[in-house]
């Protein structure tokens, strides 16, 4: 989509019922609170955002944004207490987890994290 109004009027607004976005190339340290700001005011549904969000005040900017969940993915890894943190702080229903998984030639199974 090439603005956020068609987020509204789209031909897909009536198929959906949450937005997830999710920043992965975080060309910053965290997700652009004046999009998650933008978004929010433009769709009325449920809004979750990820991406960087490595830090309670990341979630925080989100949370204060408009995002109704933060999904964590690299962060949960790397410091899996921040989920317990989080969830302490905004509730276990705002937190989402997401995993990286690929299945290799041999049939098992790989997690993959950002460096």
């Amino acid at each position: 989509m090439s603005n956020l109004t068609e987020l509204k009027t789209s031909k897909f607004s009536g198929l959906g019922n949450k937005i997830l976005l999710v920043d992965l190339i975080r060309q910053s340290s965290h997700v652009d609170s004046d999009l998650v700001k933008k978004i929010s005011n433009e769709a009325f549904m449920p809004f979750s955002v990820g991406g960087g969000i490595s830090k309670i005040e990341h979630a925080q900017k989100c949370f204060d944004n408009g995002a109704d969940k933060v999904v964590i993915n690299t962060s949960a890894l790397d410091n899996p207490s921040i989920l317990s943190d989080l969830s302490e702080i905004f509730g276990r229903q705002s937190i989402v987890v997401s995993v990286d998984v690929k299945k290799n030639f041999f049939g098992s199974y790989k997690i993959y994290k950002s460096s």
